[in-house]
């Protein structure tokens, strides 16, 4: 695919301003109008939403930064005193994004605008002002405190660390906007990375959340798709470089033609994964990056297992030695082929005495059938004290094959057999553990050292004793105290006594035709 730079797009951009300007500009409204005549469709169509909290997804060469910035604009020059900032991952990026073209259109479109070098400021005659800053510290996401905001845009929100960004939003811009009811805007290319406050503002389906009250809701909406009344959190925009209709390209094509030759030369089809992120706008995950295949809106549960099916429980502890200590408890069935995920918590590191009574804590409420164990390196002796003093017998976790587990446990997540509970520890924790750069490609991978596995560790320990995968389907169990449980425990009661009736003389006729006292029609018929 043949490269074009930023500046060939922008002499294209002006010359297209030029053109769809039918005389000078005089006023900021003409301005604004002339600005607004040269988006794209899908550009048009996300200046017209009004949402107070929008998210686009787009692909590169897209026309991304064109639709950050002529948004801004324009809103400054329509509304007097009106505050927008624009933010980048860190300033150097946002500055050579914006302001030299910022500063170009100014002469162009003869905005009058004073620039202010120092801290990115464009100020407006109509006494409106644009800002533009990097959020790389926290220092600077703290510049922004205090503020009164007609509107906030952040670029290359996928860039971001997640929690960083929740900080950002949350925190810190949201609070700006509320004098004003000013608009937040997000805007980023999809990763490989399924999780994060900007994943779950464009995701495909959304993610189903419950409130504190109680209240459903969703992660976002789409505004083609029809409402129900649910209550939505981000408008979503999607869009693919097929989007971009401009001609750009020395032979007189689309960037969306020039997309597809390249495809068709590399051999993709249209399920290679760099073709749906960097061309089509999809999240897709990089199976080769990410120890576990876990996606927070595919492989989640209500809470609730299923009725009608003997449920047993495996506990599994991971005793950090310069990390958190962890828990996981998993539920399994012998009739049912799912793992559902129970309880997940870590906490600091603790002494023994505090560690033990959380251990008995979760044992009592649980009551599992198993506790596995990793105590580090503690002692055999020190291992009997806490079986003695505390009740703990724990069996001895296997760490042999652990690759070859997280295989067989992937393979569960993508049969969708294994689900967690929403915003579950375990599962923000599967969405940040990833392989070892240096180590892929080889037969022995590693687990980065600098991503958190306790949990994870914790879980795949108890998950090799479950055994879900074995099941046997059977008759489903009616629910507890229900009308059929009670004729079905009559029945079994009945059957257990003409059987010990038998046995006591040698046969086993039938005594159906047996008096009532002997319990043929129990007491509680």
């Amino acid at each position: 695919m043949g490269k074009i730079n930023r500046r060939e797009l922008s002499d294209q951009l002006f010359a297209g301003l030029k053109a769809k300007a039918d005389r000078k500009p005089k006023d900021n409204a003409h301005k604004a109008d002339v600005i607004a005549a040269s988006r794209m469709p899908w550009q048009a169509a996300v200046a017209q939403d009004r949402s107070r909290f929008v998210s686009i997804l787009a692909p590169r060469r897209v026309g991304k930064s064109w639709l950050v910035l002529s948004l801004a604009l324009e809103r400054c020059l329509r509304k007097p005193d009106s505050s927008w900032v624009c933010i980048g991952l860190a300033r150097p990026s946002i500055k050579s994004i914006y302001w030299s073209t910022v500063k170009r259109l100014n002469k162009t479109l003869e905005l009058g605008c004073k620039f202010h070098g120092t801290d990115l400021t464009v100020q407006f005659g109509n006494g409106s002002v644009l800002r533009f800053t990097g959020a790389e510290s926290r220092s600077e996401v703290e510049k922004l405190r205090g503020g009164q905001y007609d509107g906030v845009i952040i670029d290359e929100c996928k860039s971001f660390n997640p929690v960083v960004f929740g900080e950002l939003i949350h925190e810190v811009v949201r609070p700006a906007l509320s004098d004003r009811s000013g608009q937040l805007i997000l805007i980023g290319t999809p990763g490989d990375i399924l999780a994060g406050p900007f994943y779950e503002a464009t995701c495909s389906p959304p993610i189903a959340m419950t409130a504190a009250d109680g209240t459903k809701r969703w992660s976002n909406w789409n505004q083609a798709d029809p409402s129900d009344g649910t209550i939505h959190v981000w408008s979503k925009h999607l869009t693919t470089l097929a989007d971009n209709t401009e001609v750009r390209t020395g032979e007189g094509k689309t960037l969306w033609q020039d997309a597809q030759d390249y495809k068709n030369m590399m051999g993709w089809d249209d399920s290679n994964p760099v073709w749906r992120r960097e061309y089509l706008g999809e999240w897709v995950a990089a199976d080769n990056r990410l120890v576990y295949s876990f996606q927070p809106h595919v492989h989640t549960y209500d809470g609730d297992l299923p009725d009608e099916h003997e449920w047993l429980f495996v506990l599994g502890f991971d005793m950090g030695y310069k990390d958190c200590d962890a828990v996981v408890v998993w539920a399994y069935s012998p009739t049912h082929p799912n793992l559902y995920e129970i309880y997940s918590e870590k906490r600091p590191q603790v002494n023994i005495g505090a560690m033990c009574r959380w251990l008995q804590e979760i044992r009592e409420i649980y009551s599992p059938n198993a506790i596995v164990a990793d105590f580090g390196g503690l002692a055999t002796k020190v291992m009997e004290s806490i079986a003695d003093d505390y009740g703990i017998i724990a069996e001895p976790a296997e760490k042999k094959e652990k690759l070859d587990y997280i295989k067989i446990m992937n393979n569960d997540f993508d049969a969708k057999r294994i689900f967690l509970n929403p915003g579950s520890a375990l599962g923000e924790e599967m969405q940040v553990n990833r392989w070892l750069e240096a180590s892929l490609g080889t037969e022995k991978r590693k687990e980065d050292p600098r991503t958190p596995n306790d949990l994870c560790d914790a879980a795949l320990y108890a998950f090799r004793w479950c055994l879900h995968r074995k099941f046997i389907p059977g008759k489903a169990r009616s629910a507890l105290h229900s009308a059929q449980w009670w004729a079905e425990f009559r029945k079994a009661e009945l059957d257990r006594a003409r059987v010990q009736a038998g046995k006591a003389r040698g046969s086993y006729e039938d005594f159906s035709g047996m008096d009532r006292d002997f319990g043929v029609d129990p007491w509680w018929s």
